[in-house]
């Protein structure tokens, strides 16, 4: 008889997890796929494995052939799921109740299969199995924040601390996105998911919105007992990386380190980071006409200048932080 086993089987989202195997005729082809489902939304992952003759295979140790991944990944079934076929291109898997776990399925199949085959006919499960996955461990309170202009959700892990602060920002989701503030409370930090427009009584548009308010967010953070007075770190993706670079521009010791992903270096109108105690900033154009957008969701490919024009060289961001700015290649960014 077929067995797969999962261990653990309730674990943190980037905790390793070892997935075995056993039981199957030697030299057997088979695909093992995960799936999981978020706010209605499927997505799926698989990988072609063949047994070397024991009737065993284990991700940490046997090279996956084909499928979302290739090679020897013990996590590429979790770090390779895609939308399912009947999903819009895109859709991205954002847990949203970091309460509940992520609840991922694991199958095999005999033989080699795509993510399509899962959905044209019905095939023969030879055994299955799930993991819990957790954002937020049993150690972390989750605590909604309304103190001044502030509006937010923070984490922290239980105890007086002090803990290390984090802000977390995200981009135009008009909700706050607690998924990292999560983990990284999960890991030892105090961290801020800080909503800054279109949730409860913030401003319904971004353009209302100023650095003022990350300042005072900082400020808030910066003098909670159960937070370490060296600094506060900055994270942030999207909009929320250009804003988290600019509060690392303007904030001075305050601010210990900053992560910026996909952030804009320089200030663009309509945005909070060039409006700064009643004054604006230079900026750089941008061209909302050359905006794509492919299954409702927009490609800004083309959205910024190529090149920076020399009047516009104030309007980059000029960092004195430790600092990392993470983007996709130009192929990740055509997808």
């Amino acid at each position: 008889m077929v067995t797969l086993t999962v261990y653990p089987k309730s674990t943190l989202v980037d905790e390793k997890i070892s997935i075995e195997v056993v039981g199957l005729q030697p030299n057997s082809l088979i695909t093992l796929r995960a799936s999981a489902t978020e706010c209605g939304k499927t997505y799926d992952s698989c990988a072609h494995f063949q047994d070397d003759g024991s009737g065993y295979v284990h991700t940490n140790i046997n090279s996956s052939l084909g499928g979302t991944y290739s090679g020897v990944q013990s996590m590429g079934l979790f770090t390779s799921m895609q939308p399912a076929p009947k999903e819009k291109r895109g859709t991205r898997l954002l847990k949203k109740d970091v309460t509940t776990p992520l609840i991922t399925v694991l199958r095999v199949y005999n033989g080699f299969h795509t993510i399509k085959d899962f959905y044209k006919s019905s095939l023969k499960v030879l055994a299955t199995t799930s993991v819990d996955r957790w954002y937020m461990n049993e150690d972390v309170e989750r605590i909604p924040v309304e103190r001044g202009n502030i509006r937010g959700i923070l984490f922290k892990p239980k105890g007086p601390g002090p803990f290390p602060g984090i802000i977390d920002l995200f981009g135009g989701i008009a909700r706050p996105v607690e998924f990292r503030s999560a983990l990284l409370a999960s890991h030892g930090f105090a961290s801020l998911a800080l909503q800054y427009f279109v949730y409860k009584d913030l401003p319904l548009s971004i353009s209302k919105v100023t650095m003022d308010y990350f300042e005072e967010a900082v400020d808030w953070l910066h003098e909670q007992r159960f937070v370490i007075s060296a600094g506060i770190g900055l994270v942030g993706v999207c909009t929320g990386g250009e804003i988290v670079l600019k509060m690392s521009t303007l904030f001075g010791q305050k601010i210990k380190a900053c992560v910026s992903i996909n952030g804009c270096p320089y200030h663009i109108p309509s945005h909070p980071t060039n409006k700064y105690k009643e004054q604006e900033g230079p900026t750089v154009p941008v061209y909302p006409k050359k905006l794509e957008y492919v299954d409702d969701a927009a490609i800004f490919l083309n959205y910024f200048p190529t090149s920076l024009p020399e009047e516009c060289k104030d309007a980059m961001m000029k960092v004195s932080r430790h600092y990392v700015r993470v983007e996709p290649d130009l192929e990740c960014r055509k997808r």
